[in-house]
């Protein structure tokens, strides 16, 4: 059977994916060979502030741990993410998240910072800078494992001058603070280099979202999830800045051509929570009826926004927009701190259940969303409370809206069939039926 695609699809460049992978794999080297070399080396779920530790120079950070990706690929297989949940469970952290029982389970194995080599790294302390709830706990416990120090930085409530003076001296205690524990140098030139860097491609990656408005969309969230990668751990790095450069200029032109991320766009959606790892086909489940994941907040978290007085995002301004020179720790630092809680913003509480709800509305308009799912992942109490809260808000908005259960790092939570038939639910709603499997459209030039 023939199954013609509604829009032209064509895959990303060699030189776009293969940046991506030689960035990821440049950053993992870099982790494990520092040790050797006498760099910094942390653990923890350590992706905040990371211009601040490249101001020590090279510096390891294998977060959530050395073979994370591989064991989220394997899942439920011997070697999987299974196994080392069940570890972490036997040794009594139940409930916990499925992502940090699975990051735990490493630690407790001794597997969390080796290397396929047989080379290691034997992080120095535990950098926790802001994060959720689970976070934090999973960093004192890794701490606690390991014999280890911690260090945590303290997000602030509301985004005013005191809130921001809080968290700049809290910045500038954890350097002094490092110094003293790993009698490392701080270097006010390199953590300059690198903030420039981390402010630059943030903006990049908000512009490269904004350009998923588009329809078709250039990228498709599952596209989004792959290669927005590089901003994760290496955004403090000058060729990271350039990659960035790389897709931006190439999703312009498929926007400019037409382009689209999913051979499908019948109805566009939008993804709410971190999919299970281990089983990223989620994400396509939608092509099968014509549908395309178009747009999810976490696709948008790593990026650089700010918020209009009505509640709309649009992308943040780089230095040089700002016209804001670095000269100085201090003035880095500033930067870091507003890049988060920007000045514009004065007094504007994005967590405040009002403007979350009309937030998240606004993102359905403007991205042209026809219809949301959301994941429940199981052991996120607090998750889901704020989840139920803003269903009903969702609805008594009019937008379609499913859900399903399972969870982002525990196979054992993964009921295939179940969460079929809350996909299924969804897509009956919105008026979709099931036009092709997706070998089929695979085979029909699926990117």
């Amino acid at each position: 059977m023939t199954i013609k695609a509604d829009y032209e699809t064509k895959a990303f460049s060699e030189a776009v994916w293969s940046q991506m992978k030689n960035l990821r794999r440049e950053r993992y080297k870099q982790s494990i060979a520092v040790q050797s070399e006498g760099g910094l080396c942390v653990t923890g779920f350590a992706w905040g502030f990371l211009p601040l530790l490249a101001g020590f120079g090279n510096f390891g950070n294998l977060s959530p741990g050395t073979d994370f990706t591989r064991i989220a690929r394997e899942g439920s297989g011997p070697q999987g993410l299974s196994k080392y949940v069940n570890l972490a469970e036997a040794a009594g952290l139940y409930p916990v998240c499925g992502a940090i029982a699975a990051h735990l389970g490493q630690v407790f194995a001794g597997i969390s910072f080796g290397a396929n080599s047989g080379e290691k790294m034997q992080p120095q302390f535990v950098y926790q800078p802001q994060g959720c709830h689970a976070q934090f706990k999973g960093g004192q416990l890794c701490a606690s494992i390991l014999g280890l120090p911690m260090i945590v930085v303290d997000a602030p409530r509301r985004n005013n001058e005191n809130g921001r003076r809080f968290l700049m001296s809290q910045l500038l205690d954890v350097i002094e603070v490092i110094q003293k524990k790993t009698g490392l140098e701080f270097n006010d030139e390199k953590f300059i280099e690198a903030t420039q860097n981390d402010i630059y491609c943030r903006v990049r990656w908000a512009q490269i979202c904004m350009l998923m408005k588009a329809v078709p969309s250039p990228m498709s969230y599952r596209q989004a999830m792959s290669l927005r990668l590089p901003l994760l751990t290496y955004s403090f790095n000058r060729a990271t800045t350039n990659y960035m450069d790389l897709l931006y200029s190439e999703m312009q032109q498929r926007v400019k051509e037409g382009i689209s991320g999913s051979p499908f766009e019948r109805k566009r959606l939008a993804h709410e929570g971190l999919h299970p790892l281990y089983q990223p086909d989620i994400l396509r489940w939608p092509e099968e009826y014509g549908a395309a994941f178009s747009m999810g907040e976490f696709m948008l978290a790593f990026g650089s926004f700010l918020h209009t007085s009505d509640g709309h995002i649009i992308p943040g301004r780089t230095l040089a927009e700002r016209g804001f020179e670095l000269r100085s720790r201090e003035d880095g630092l500033k930067a870091l701190v507003e890049l988060q809680y920007p000045v514009e913003e004065e007094g504007y509480d994005r967590d405040g259940y009002q403007n979350r709800i009309t937030h998240f509305i606004n993102l359905v308009k403007d991205w042209k969303i026809d219809g949301v799912i959301l994941h429940l992942a199981r052991r996120c109490a607090p998750l889901n409370i704020a989840v139920f809260t803003k269903i009903k808000a969702i609805r008594q908005a009019g937008i379609p809206l499913g859900t399903y259960e399972a969870s982002e790092g525990d196979p054992k939570e993964w009921d295939e069939s179940r969460v079929r038939d809350d996909f299924e639910r969804l897509f009956e709603s919105l008026g979709l039926s099931r036009i092709a499997s997706l070998a089929e459209i695979d085979s029909h030039g699926e990117p």
